[in-house]
């Protein structure tokens, strides 16, 4: 079952929300870690970012966190993660790069800094590429767009907005409706991106409000949490944003937005409470403080029915062949997460067992089936995953913890297209050796 989970500042702990009244800590700080400043769900597990040490964590689904890349060089914070090409990324400080995640056990950097920029405070995919919002320093021009050029390095595809002076941060970036936005501090602004080289103003602040601190698409509209009076703003579509909750008590901000159960919830700042929107006027807190924590700075609806620990030998053995040669694209067991991200893979049983995992059958001649989709415009990604698999598995050993040593051989393979979606599906015949 899906539940709310909330990041915390500065003492990194993980907690999960009742579904009532209260928050319930299931992870306590690791090692001097630092706040969580950002949180994700990547292969049906749930990472974090961190404050201090730059470290990426993944909780173990009971009671406490496990490190799988320890900080890289000076940068000491990773405020932003994004799955791109089915491969986890992170924003750092205080050199303003980018990292990726080998899939095991460490960061690689892949783009340096760029135009002084010491933050990359917010991650985006958007049309096949990967964009960084930035934030300098105090007193100085952040507020910058960078686009990654796929190899090893930023490239700035927008400005800071012309006339809207220093003290600015690219807080938080989102796709809506086909186009990138970005909120703004210090001043709360909303901008779009132009596509080529610039910012434009789609709506100015309001209320006094000085930073859209976390953003999010709800029902097909956006929304912004603010900060100075934790607040919820809409934008109109247009060019205004409308206020649909004012300030709750003494919490000054919204520092994370998640969709959950059909509704709206805000992670807060200082008491570290959570906020449920009414749909029409209100905050209302389902959550007080605990053991306190004065922040929620991220926000991850994670289900851990699905985690990996519940699912067999066989497909831990595969899935750790797969990461080793493909990349770290995710890679499902049986059935893909309803909010799975392109590209992705799904294996299977497809005869003798229904799932993964039971071992009270004959395996001589199991069918294992991996689908493949891509929602690229030709298939040449979809392609090249296809080729990788075949020479990861094709005629190779693979070993079974506590159980065989099996020989996969390839048998067919078919290329479809349905709804925009390409689906390579490929089989290989299990031998017991």
């Amino acid at each position: 079952m899906e539940k709310l989970y909330g990041g915390s500042g500065f003492n990194g702990r993980l907690f999960e929300w009742n579904g009532v009244d209260a928050w319930t800590q299931v992870a306590p700080e690791l090692a001097g870690a630092g706040s969580i400043w950002s949180q994700i769900v990547f292969n049906n597990k749930l990472y974090a970012g961190t404050g201090s040490q730059g470290k990426l964590l993944r909780w173990n689904d009971v009671d406490a966190w496990e490190e799988v890349a320890p900080q890289l060089g000076a940068e000491t914070s990773i405020y932003s993660l994004v799955i791109f090409d089915g491969i986890l990324y992170g924003g750092t400080f205080p050199g303003g790069r980018l990292f990726r995640w080998n899939g095991t056990n460490a960061w690689e950097e892949v783009a340096g800094q760029l135009n002084g920029q010491r933050f990359i405070v917010s991650l985006a995919v958007f049309k096949g590429k990967l964009y960084g919002g930035t934030e300098e320093e105090i007193g100085s021009t952040g507020g910058l767009l960078f686009e990654w050029n796929g190899t090893d390095a930023w490239v700035e595809v927008a400005p800071q907005y012309a006339g809207i002076g220093n003290d600015i941060i690219t807080h938080t970036l989102v796709v809506f409706n086909d186009k990138l936005y970005g909120g703004m501090g210090i001043d709360g602004k909303l901008f779009e991106w132009n596509g080529t080289d610039a910012w434009v103003e789609v709506a100015s602040p309001l209320n006094g409000q000085d930073i859209i601190r976390s953003i999010l698409v709800h029902n097909n509209k956006l929304y912004g949490g603010t900060r100075l009076g934790g607040r919820l703003f809409e934008w109109n579509n247009v060019d205004a944003w409308n206020q649909m909750a004012d300030q709750l008590g003494t919490q000054t901000v919204i520092f994370s937005l998640a969709s959950f159960n059909d509704k709206i919830y805000g992670g807060t700042y200082a008491l570290g409470k959570l906020y449920e929107w009414d749909g029409f006027t209100e905050w209302t807190e389902v959550a007080d403080q605990e053991d306190g924590q004065t922040a929620i700075l991220s926000l991850a609806v994670y289900d851990t029915v699905t985690a990996p620990e519940v699912i067999s030998p066989l497909f831990d053995a595969l899935y750790a062949r797969w990461a080793e040669k493909l990349g770290g694209r995710i890679l499902y067991n049986t059935e893909a997460d309803k909010k799975a991200v392109f590209p992705y893979g799904v294996v299977s049983l497809v005869s003798a067992v229904s799932e993964l995992g039971d071992f009270t059958v004959d395996w001589e001649n199991c069918i294992i089936q991996f689908n493949l989709f891509s929602k690229e415009v030709t298939c040449t990604d979809v392609n090249l995953t296809g080729a990788l698999l075949k020479d990861a598995f094709h005629k190779f050993d693979l070993v079974i913890a506590g159980s065989e040593t099996i020989s996969l051989v390839k048998e067919v393979a078919n290329l479809i297209r349905v709804e925009k979606v390409w689906q390579y599906n490929v089989s290989f015949r299990i031998l017991i050796q």
